[in-house]
């Protein structure tokens, strides 16, 4: 069997994988959006009235 054609000293082929990880639990999921939509609605709100006959 021959030599490899690339080298192998002191490289892991197929990386190192921290696993400590798996068991931690995420926090649990909040879907409640704190965003404050009035200034985009009142753009909204605005624009539309562009499209308008008078």
């Amino acid at each position: 069997m021959g030599e490899a054609p690339y080298l192998t000293e002191h490289i892991n082929r197929f990386g190192e994988y921290s696993t400590h990880e798996l068991g931690i639990q995420p926090e649990a999921y909040d879907p409640k959006l704190d965003v404050d939509f009035t200034q985009l609605r009142d753009q909204d709100q605005a624009a539309a009235g562009f499209g308008q006959a008078a």
